[in-house]
């Protein structure tokens, strides 16, 4: 016979008149009466240890329902669920008890190295610019790219845009006239801002790096998506 784990039963966290099933390994709360409504964490803010919920009466998220949310606050998730958080990461509940979400979600080398100054770096059609959102640039050898310059082209949670090969910068598009794809341009698509680099965006709004580095885990290095052509309204401007 083999020894099998027994499932263990799930903590339930209750939010307003809701309980909710509390999960560490994938970092979201469900409904116990609606399994379709869940919450996840990484889409909550987080501030001064805790995550900020807006739900409306129904228990949904306001953000995504468009409807007025009541604010709530919940515990990091070793205190929602210590038990589980010992399982994810490998720890005693002991251990976990002394730790926090910060500590076991977030690099701390590469956290200790941005504060110290170390700028991440992205990769765009094979240049590659340092990423500061406290300046709000993304600055290669040769070009610089103002991130608000960008605020037009945000689609859903990127920067979707035109980039001159050549120039190293965002094409001029004039998408009222347009009526050929200009030369050496390609449509990119990159991280916003406090995604690229949520120290530095921490600190321009004044909060705390640590954080906003819990949802938002700072990288090193990241790279550009190149976003082919006929996958954008480009096509259907022009025609216009």
């Amino acid at each position: 016979m083999t020894n099998k784990e027994i499932p263990r039963e799930m903590p339930v966290y209750r939010l307003g008149e809701i309980d909710f099933r509390v999960d560490a390994r994938q970092r979201l709360l469900t409904d116990l009466r609606k399994p379709e409504n869940i919450i996840k964490l990484d889409d909550l803010q987080f501030a001064e240890g805790k995550y900020i919920a807006y739900l409306d009466k129904e228990g949904r998220l306001a953000s995504v329902t468009g409807n007025i949310g009541t604010e709530y606050e919940l515990p990091q998730m070793v205190l929602l669920d210590p038990e589980g958080m010992a399982k994810v990461h490998g720890k005693t509940i002991e251990e976990i008890s002394q730790l926090s979400d910060f500590d076991l979600l977030v690099d701390k080398d590469i956290f200790n190295e941005r504060i110290g100054g170390r700028k991440p770096t992205l990769e765009i059609m094979g240049t590659t610019f340092s990423v500061d959102s406290l300046e709000g640039t993304l600055t290669s050898e040769t070009s610089q790219i103002l991130l608000f310059e960008l605020d037009i082209y945000i689609k859903d949670d990127y920067y979707e845009f035109p980039y001159n090969t050549e120039s190293k910068t965002v094409t001029d598009i004039d998408f009222d006239t347009i009526t050929l794809i200009p030369e050496n341009t390609v449509w990119v698509r990159i991280p916003l801002d406090y995604q690229l680099d949520p120290v530095g965006w921490a600190l321009l709004i004044g909060t705390d790096p640590k954080d906003a580095c819990v949802n938002h885990r700072p990288k090193t290095e990241m790279s550009a998506e190149c976003i082919p052509w006929k996958n954008t309204k480009v096509y259907e401007i022009m025609e216009r």
